[in-house]
């Protein structure tokens, strides 16, 4: 069997075999007083990302949104 090769934009990001990871798009990352980098900057992401997310889910494309978990004695973080 042949296999066929993606070479345009619109084939490489078909909705069939397309997914779009949100990572880390936490509260914590974005509340006042985040040691995180500057807080207004990251808050004008947000009404992009939503928006952005809303014309994926009009066109079908999966999302996966990834986030990062700590049990209380931080042991998720311990190797």
């Amino acid at each position: 069997m042949r296999r066929r090769i993606l070479s345009r934009l619109e084939d490489k990001v078909a909705v069939g075999h397309t997914a779009i990871l949100i990572i880390d798009m936490q509260n914590s990352f974005f509340a006042e007083g985040s040691t995180l980098g500057d807080t207004n900057e990251k808050r004008a992401l947000i009404p992009r990302l939503q928006q952005f997310i809303a014309r994926a889910r009009a066109r079908h494309t999966n999302l996966a949104f990834i986030r990062m978990v700590q049990t209380t004695d931080d042991a998720s973080l311990r190797m």
